[in-house]
């Protein structure tokens, strides 16, 4: 199997994956119950903790990224140490580097078969 047929089963195996349908089996939570702390909030599924009114809500739908009803930009999805905004940027940021450090590598391997084509053709 040469490269260009593993990087072409690698993308189909990706787009396969990403687009599968998630369980829909999740019990939907009442968020405003778990306005105790932080990590009680964000460990539930669906929750998101604002600090400046230290209490639960649920998080919006996918549609829209950042909660509009926390007046900081002081809120918590999922862990406590990173507040939303910075997690955005972040995961954002990681995404591209990688896609950029991806991109550079399959460049790099096309350069190198073309290399091994000149010389053995």
């Amino acid at each position: 199997m040469n490269f260009e047929q593993r990087l072409s089963l690698l993308a189909v195996a990706c787009v396969v994956y990403f687009t599968l349908p998630v369980s829909s089996a999740e019990v939907e939570v009442d968020c405003k119950s778990f306005n105790k702390s932080c990590s009680d909030c964000t460990g539930q599924s669906g929750c998101y903790w604002c600090a400046s009114t230290e209490k639960c809500s649920d998080y919006p739908e996918w549609t829209k990224i950042v909660p509009r009803d926390c007046p900081s930009k002081k809120w918590y999805y999922g862990q406590c140490r990173l507040a939303g905004n910075v997690l955005i940027i972040l995961v954002a940021s990681l995404a591209g580097v990688f896609l950029l450090f991806l991109g550079c590598c399959i460049y790099c391997c096309c350069r190198r078969c073309n290399k091994c084509k000149k010389t053995n053709g």
